[in-house]
């Protein structure tokens, strides 16, 4: 598995579904280096904890080169429990990198493009472009 990290950005848009949680095991694994005051290769043994990660998936509207609108659905994957106090439709703010990661399934190569939220904003619902229109002229 290969993994490739992007700059920071921020993304608008709804949550497709809750937040799915799942729990990674933690697994023990022998690294070998090489230890200069031995003059020899020496393994250790590290272990890591296990956690628990929430993925979700992100509607992302927006235009494409027509002026035709378009949503784009990025899968969200969350380390730090930002996402733990969101649901379904609710519209977030997150900030993140992208990381491109592949696979094998079925001895084929498969790569998936995940955002790494590094925070989550839950914010107001926006009305429709006409709603929005109405309530300004009653405004006024």
């Amino acid at each position: 598995m290969t993994s490739q990290r992007t700059p920071r950005i921020t993304v608008y848009g709804n949550l497709g579904a809750d937040p799915e949680t799942r729990t990674l095991k933690g697994r023990t694994v022998p690294k070998e280096y090489y230890d200069f005051a031995k003059d020899e290769v020496v393994t250790e043994v590290h272990t890591t904890k296990e956690r628990q990660i929430r993925t979700a998936s992100l509607a992302v509207n927006g235009r494409d080169e027509h002026g035709e609108e378009i949503t784009r659905w990025h899968r969200l994957v969350d380390f730090e429990e930002h996402l733990a106090a969101c649901h379904k439709g609710d519209r977030l703010k997150v900030t993140g990198y992208f990381r491109d990661r592949s696979y094998r399934k079925d001895g084929e190569e498969k790569t998936i493009r995940e955002l790494i939220v590094a925070s989550a904003e839950v914010q107001p619902k926006r009305l429709p472009a006409d709603t929005e229109a109405e309530a300004e002229a009653q405004a006024a």
